[in-house]
């Protein structure tokens, strides 16, 4: 059974939710997916996933409810048709702290009058990819 990826995980304009996006399969695929079950959690609150049954084939996005932009959320996916359900994809974490710009101190001194600091930092501008363990592995293969 085809087991969809997790492209894309960003918050809305309001920050309240978070847009996600996922693979859909080749119409030459089989067994024919009739839907998706998105399965998500807060990572340092939540037990048990809270879903989403999303129908359709070529349904690639949905949106869910996020309580707070801080938070870290577990995001996996799996397809489904009448017959059975497939796997679940590799969970993708995601957190809007990850998204901030992390500072470089480059001076710290004391103040003239010694009462005090002054710490001079720059904003280094980064991308960072993430991989799953699954992509790592068919990179090496082919």
């Amino acid at each position: 059974m085809f087991v969809p990826k997790i492209l894309k995980i960003c918050p809305t304009d309001g920050s309240d939710q978070l847009y996600i996006e996922w693979t859909t399969p080749e119409p030459s695929v089989k067994p024919v997916v009739v839907g998706y079950i998105l399965a998500y959690r807060r990572s340092d609150l939540d037990l048990n996933y809270s879903s989403r049954t999303l129908i359709g084939r070529h349904v690639c996005s949905t949106v869910i409810p996020c309580s707070r932009v801080s938070q870290r959320y577990d995001v996996k996916i799996s397809a489904f048709n009448f017959r059975q359900f497939g796997d679940f994809s590799i969970p993708v974490t995601w957190s809007a702290i990850d998204l901030l710009p992390r500072p470089r101190i480059s001076k710290i001194s004391s103040t003239e009058n010694g009462h005090g600091i002054q710490i001079q930092w720059k904003v280094i501008l980064e991308y960072i990819l993430f991989f799953t363990d699954e992509d790592l592995l068919s990179e090496t293969r082919g």
